[in-house]
């Protein structure tokens, strides 16, 4: 994950409970950050990633900036086969030849759902430890959440 601001801190919460194989938080603030796994500081960050990762590299990685910088990192660590959903607003461009997606495989992704009334449910639901263990909450799992 890239970022440790409101977004980050958010879905690092998600993220604890889902028991996650490796989670990695990479941020220039790290003192922002609650304890959770492991945070990477700035300056070796893509170094740290690929040794964490025996080399291979991440899965996935969730950017919620949406910064080039933060969309570049993501890539950069990202194994072949990989994917990288990008959540932050924060704008600017990307640009990559293409030949970049055949030889890695990769995915790129956005994300950007729900309203804010929802947002708040939701981490009402994380505070009182309740949750869906199927994915939709639409799917009357009775958790209380309310759709509009």
């Amino acid at each position: 994950m890239t970022s440790d601001g409101s977004n980050g801190q958010m879905n690092e919460a998600a993220v604890s409970e889902a028991e996650p194989p490796t989670v990695l938080v990479v941020d220039d603030e790290p003192g922002l950050r609650r304890a959770l796994v492991r945070v990477l500081s700035p300056g070796n960050e893509v170094e740290a990633v690929l040794a964490l990762t025996g080399g291979n590299g991440a899965e996935a990685v969730i950017d919620f900036v949406g910064a080039p910088a933060t969309a570049q990192f993501g890539l950069d660590v990202m194994r072949k086969g990989g994917t990288l959903v990008v959540v932050g607003l924060y704008g600017g461009a990307l640009s990559f030849p293409m030949p970049f997606f055949p030889q890695r495989a990769i995915a790129i992704r956005g994300s950007y759902v729900g309203t804010l009334d929802e947002l708040h449910q939701v981490v009402g639901l994380g505070r009182e430890g309740r949750g869906c263990d199927h994915g939709s909450c639409e799917q009357g799992c009775g958790n209380g959440l309310q759709h509009g």
